[in-house]
């Protein structure tokens, strides 16, 4: 794991959960990358903002996790984003209290 993550910053170590996908009935560590929203820096900060808010609303969070269950793992990663480079949208930082 160690390996990759050298090689590739942009993964992480973490463990998918059981029963995530059918077959998978124990834990398995595996490497994980997270996905990003781009944005054009032009891009007003509050519509930034108010699509994180409407993305963040458990019974939105819910929605999206009926329709795939790695949306129940959604998270703030604005740390891993700064390490590839590009700058944190200044809605994105104002949401998360950055």
């Amino acid at each position: 794991m160690d390996t990759i993550i050298k090689a590739a910053p942009f993964y992480y170590a973490d463990t998918l959960k059981p029963g995530v996908y059918k077959g998978v009935d124990e834990p398995v560590q595996m490497p994980y990358f997270s996905v990003y929203w781009i944005a054009n820096k032009n891009v007003d900060a509050g519509i930034m903002e108010e699509i994180l808010k409407v993305t963040f609303k458990p019974e939105n969070r819910k929605t999206l996790a009926d329709g795939h269950p790695m949306w129940a793992e959604i998270q703030e990663d604005t740390e891993t984003f700064e390490k590839l480079g590009p700058p944190v949208h200044p809605g994105v930082k104002s949401y998360f209290g950055k």
